[in-house]
């Protein structure tokens, strides 16, 4: 092996150290909050709210970060919440030490694939020594458990409550789970509600239901039921009000009063079918549109004792019916007693000074848990909430992995150890990086050292000397200040928080490591260039003598010329991004409203024809995903958004049925080989010069006016052969293909009785207007400002910029080199946003959010088929004659 050290180029050596600085920032930043003597944050909202934390995760969220590889470390953070729960500041600590160690390694000539390569492994055998290590454990023993959720507890601001939280914690975990088989815990299936008032010493774990709303009680309607029967209602308990197109006029009293009447009736009755089917106990949802329930309709609730509780808010509602037993119900003719749930009692109690309804006794004890924690005000119970869901993501990681370890920075310093003995049996580079390595994983207990006022120095030696003598369990401990026994403190944790911290943490630092260069937008190099041009002139005016201005009215012209130009070109593709915009919210109108038509006006005989009604509903939102796909040059249907919505057997061929359609992006050429892949089938015979190539290149607008200049011939040698071929013909076609199916559908439904003419005719201009819509975003995709002119555009700013120097170097000398950097930069930049926009079906974050609009469709179509009621068909024997 060469001696020689690798001797990276200038780019990447830059680009490496930015991203190291960036990161350790965000660890440095959050250091101080690391064990229990850590220091607290306080963070104000963008929304002006107030958070008070030491959580790593919490603080991060709320961090501005504009560094991409700052960023990273933030979603490190995220990752090992999500993964365990808690560590989530370590986690950062440690990815911000292992960076400090590869800033070193790099520094040594060490190449950052080899020290990248040598982290991972080092990471997989510290994973090894820390299994090692672990004690393993049964459910059943909950002192274990209890001690590993108040070690969770000790360093957060609630600490001096661990006693009472973490039973809570351990006991909401072991009553939703099957402690002899459970390998998972669904931590939805404990609820956290809070409610100001008392101290946190109120909280306490309800075998049920807990609700933070009230009970509505008017004309003394009951607060406590026994035997209770319960109903959860989606819809509202208020007058019918006519739509936004149609008022009522009302000129008479006697007409008023008929219509008050009517209400009153109306009312009445939807109460007396509620409580026809049993029901005594009834949950309100709340509404967006309108009130959920008005004071009539609690007013005739009261009279037949029927306990309300309005305004429960949508993300409760699964939470409910998985406790008590009911099924949501969206109208009251499917208000019936088989969706009802029961519970043994529903009471409204009152506990310093808040009111709250617990429902206990429910059917499926074990199924659900509630937990209602108190506190003075919202800053302590937020922090309460958190506290609390990382001691009981501690008890789940027990339960995935039956597994705990010492904490205090045992662990992290008897790894370190058994890894520098480990690299002293390596050769070459790889033993340096193992050894930096572990040299990084001290920085836990370096750091709780010095966050609880102690030398780390002494501290650290004194514990690397008891860890040599085989003391494994030995720690900081930061209350007594001195070295003790982990184990006998009782201070331990999830074997997984420390294996998930190190591997994530690795991870990490491995892509930071192979990141060796950073794209900066396209008018940063023209920018240095015309600085660095000025420059050159002011040199030669001030420093030379040398007279080389210009009369201002030269530039007075091209400044004239040039702002027309540039007006235009913005002007013109801010026009398109509008229009784009526009269209495509349209377009999910339409499907709206061909949606609604369908699913209430095709009657159903069967089940058969309900899942052809879903089925072709599908096929109306994948018109506006094979939309979003085609307008960005995604053609063919393997996309995961895409097959999803397609029946089995769609066949994607043109209207003749003769071409058969692929999988392509940007296009894809004919190849010789059959076994060879679409994607990598070369797209011209000129592998340089291939679509796929040049696509890649440039931006897909772009792409078409250079495409579009040349003669079909040129175009077939330089962009590939399939340009022109029946492929690209083929997966053109598939959104008219979709909305053709469901054009031939309801021509059907028509034809056999199932559609009535009026709503055929709604449907039918629904499609149509769907095509038309298609057609106007293609025009807006395909025909782009022409080449030439931003060509054109791009050389008039360039030589507007480098004749202003000549006009204005002998009348502000030296400042004309920031005079014309800043026009440059205003210039340059008004035209690069135009650029930006011209084509706004893109991926970037300047592109409209074609995924977001068809997400919501999406969410919105799945919600009216799940609660909206579709239309059955009458039967011939009472079909009216």
């Amino acid at each position: 092996m060469s001696n020689r050290s690798f001797k990276d180029k200038e780019k990447p050596v830059e680009v490496r150290l930015s991203n190291i600085i960036a990161a350790k920032a965000v660890g440095d930043a959050i250091r101080t909050s690391l064990g229990p003597k850590g220091m607290d944050k306080m963070i104000q909202t963008g929304s002006g709210e107030v958070v008070i934390t030491n959580d790593g995760a919490t603080i991060l969220k709320h961090m501005s970060v504009l560094h991409p590889a700052a960023k990273m470390l933030v979603d490190l953070s995220a990752a090992q919440d999500v993964e365990a729960g808690d560590g989530t500041t370590s986690v950062v600590v440690i990815a911000g030490a292992l960076l400090g160690a590869a800033e070193k390694l790099l520094g040594k000539g060490i190449h950052p694939t080899t020290i990248a390569e040598s982290f991972q492994r080092a990471a997989n055998k510290s994973t090894e020594f820390l299994t090692e290590m672990a004690i393993h454990i049964d459910l059943s023993d909950k002192k274990s458990l209890l001690n590993a959720a108040s070690t969770s507890l000790n360093s957060k601001i609630v600490s001096q409550y661990s006693g009472l939280l973490a039973p809570i914690a351990v006991d909401a975990v072991l009553r939703v789970i099957d402690p002899a088989t459970a390998t998972n815990v669904d931590l939805k299936d404990i609820r956290i509600v809070k409610k100001v008032g008392g101290t946190i010493d109120d909280t306490e774990l309800v075998d049920g239901l807990v609700l933070a709303q009230n009970v509505v009680k008017t004309s003394g309607g009951p607060t406590r039921i026994e035997k209770a029967k319960i109903g959860l209602i989606q819809f509202q308990l208020s007058p019918p009000k006519p739509d936004m197109e149609n008022q009522i006029i009302v000129n008479d009293y006697r007409l008023m009063d008929k219509i008050l009447k009517e209400e009153r009736q109306y009312l009445l009755n939807m109460c007396k079918k509620i409580k026809k089917a049993g029901c005594n106990v009834l949950l309100i949802q709340k509404s967006i549109l309108r009130d959920a329930v008005n004071d009539l309709s609690l007013h005739f609730l009261s009279k037949l004792k029927i306990l309300a509780v309005k305004d429960i808010e949508r993300d409760e509602i699964e939470f409910i019916c998985k406790s008590t037993g009911c099924k949501p119900i969206a109208d009251i003719d499917s208000f019936t007693e088989d969706k009802l749930g029961y519970a043994e009692l529903v009471d409204e109690v009152q506990t310093s000074g808040a009111r709250v309804v617990k429902v206990t006794g429910v059917k499926h004890i074990g199924r659900t848990v509630s937990i209602l924690c108190r506190g003075a005000n919202s800053l302590v119970l937020e922090e309460a909430e958190r506290s609390l869901h990382d001691a009981l993501c501690v008890v789940r990681c027990l339960v995935k992995k039956k597994a705990l370890i010492v904490g205090g920075g045992a662990p992290e310093i008897e790894v370190s150890q058994r890894l520098s003995e480990h690299a002293k049996s390596l050769k070459g580079m790889e033993a340096h990086c193992f050894e930096a390595f572990a040299n990084a994983l001290e920085v836990i207990p370096v750091t709780l050292a010095e966050n609880a006022g102690l030398n780390p120095i002494n501290i650290v030696t004194e514990l690397r000397n008891k860890h040599a003598l085989g003391e494994k369990t030995a720690g900081i401990n930061v209350r007594k200040g001195t070295i003790t026994n982990m184990r006998e403190e009782h201070v331990i944790q999830p074997l997984l928080v420390s294996t998930s911290a190190i591997e994530l943490s690795a991870e990490t630092v491995k892509m930071l490591l192979k990141i060796d260069d950073m794209v900066l937008p396209s008018c940063v190099p023209i920018l240095f260039f015309s600085t660095l041009f000025t420059t050159l002139l002011a040199v030669l005016y001030i420093v030379f003598g040398i007279n080389i201005t210009l009369p201002e009215s030269l530039v007075g012209t091209v400044a004239v010329v040039v702002g027309l130009l540039l007006a235009f070109r913005t002007n013109n593709a801010y026009d398109r991004y509008y229009e784009g915009r526009k269209l495509f919210t349209s377009m999910c109108t339409q499907i709206r409203n061909a949606t609604r038509n369908i699913w209430v006006g095709v009657r159903e005989l069967d089940e058969a024809d309900r899942k052809e009604k879903e089925m072709n509903i599908k096929l109306l939102l994948a018109y506006a995903v094979a939309i979003k796909h085609h307008l960005r040059l995604e053609f063919g249907t393997d996309w995961f958004d895409l097959t999803s919505l397609l029946p089995d057997g769609f066949q994607l061929t043109y209207f003749d049925g003769n071409v058969a359609q692929e999988n392509t992006v940007l296009g894809a050429g004919h190849d010789e080989d059959p076994n060879r892949s679409v994607a990598n089938r070369p797209s011209s015979d000129i592998p340089e010069h291939s679509l796929r190539v040049i696509a890649n290149r440039m931006s897909p607008s772009t792409y078409k006016s250079l495409r579009n200049s040349y003669s079909r011939d040129e175009t077939t040698i330089w962009f590939g052969a399939s340009e022109w071929g029946s492929d690209v013909d083929a997966s053109m076609s598939l959104p008219l293909e979709i909305i053709f199916h469901v054009g031939l559908y309801i021509d059907k439904k028509q034809h056999n009785g199932s559609l009535d003419g009026a709503r055929f005719g709604a449907i039918s201009g629904n499609l149509n207007s769907l095509v038309e819509i298609f057609g106007d975003l293609e025009r807006i995709s395909d025909t782009p400002i022409p080449f030439a002119y931003n060509i054109h555009l791009k050389q008039a700013v360039l030589l507007y910029v480098w004749v202003l120097p000549f006009t204005l170097v002998d009348k502000v000398g030296w400042a004309v080199i920031p005079t014309v950097f800043l026009v440059a930069f205003v210039l340059f930049g008004v035209e690069a946003i135009g650029a930006e926009i011209e084509n706004p079906f893109g991926f970037d974050k300047n592109d409209l959010p074609l995924d977001g609009y068809c997400d919501d469709l999406k969410a919105e179509l799945e919600y009216l088929q799940r609660h909206i009621p579709s239309v059955k068909a009458i039967p011939a024997s009472q079909s009216p004659r």
